[in-house]
């Protein structure tokens, strides 16, 4: 370009600036307006504004089962107020047969003894079966029924195998716990209409809690059969 040329355009610029036909703005990238994805994130970082009271929270529904015992179906039925349940015997007054004085309060079940002081002279208390077993701290003078000694226990025993107990009259299995020849130590030695084993009893029985029972039935405690209720 030549230098008549090149101040000729200078001096139409100046020319243009004078007269404000030519806008001078140099915009900065960091100060652009926000678009739309930059407005989005200002409005999910901004917490709602409270619209009245806060919703109540759920109140926990009160558990099923009794508060006493009249809440129970049976009067051979007591309730247990922190399980909610009604079972047994919560106490050793609820317990009326001869030989079950004594509420075992973890089975919630009458049983014969807790304590060897529960037993008669001469007697300790099992305590798989919660029944008083004659006792031979000497090493002797069992009972014809129970005629081994069992040592260190100290007790009277009938049986080591079920081969001691083929012509017992308390049954053909030998509870080794207790060396007693029993009727049953599980389930599967019961049939209908006693398909349950009473583990303290080692008797097989209609029920041990009222699951065990059909529709509307109820498992009656001393018994141990299910009942029908109204």
């Amino acid at each position: 370009m030549s230098p008549i040329a090149r101040g000729a355009a200078v001096l139409g610029f100046a020319l243009a600036a004078a007269c404000g036909t030519v806008d001078w703005r140099f915009d900065d990238p960091a100060e652009e307006p926000a678009g739309d994805d930059d407005a989005a994130a200002d409005a999910a970082a901004t917490p709602p504004e409270s619209g009245g009271d806060a919703p109540a929270e759920a109140q926990p529904e009160a558990a099923p089962g009794c508060e006493d015992d009249d809440d129970c179906a049976l009067a051979s039925l007591h309730c247990d107020v922190t399980s909610r349940m009604c079972v047994a015997c919560v106490a050793d007054v609820q317990c009326i047969d001869a030989d079950k004085r004594r509420c075992d309060s973890a089975l919630h079940q009458c049983v014969q003894c807790g304590v060897d002081g529960d037993c008669g002279a001469g007697y300790v208390c099992e305590a798989t079966t919660r029944s008083c077993i004659p006792a031979c701290p000497d090493g002797g003078g069992c009972p014809a029924s129970a005629p081994l000694c069992s040592q260190p226990r100290g007790v009277c025993i009938r049986c080591t195998t079920n081969d001691d107990c083929s012509a017992a009259a308390g049954g053909s299995i030998c509870a080794t716990a207790s060396g007693q020849c029993v009727e049953c130590t599980g389930d599967t030695q019961c049939a209908a209409p006693r398909p349950r084993c009473n583990a303290t009893t080692n008797r097989c029985v209609g029920c041990l809690t009222t699951a065990d029972c059909g529709r509307e039935q109820i498992c009656e405690p001393r018994s141990q059969t299910c009942l029908h209720v109204l």
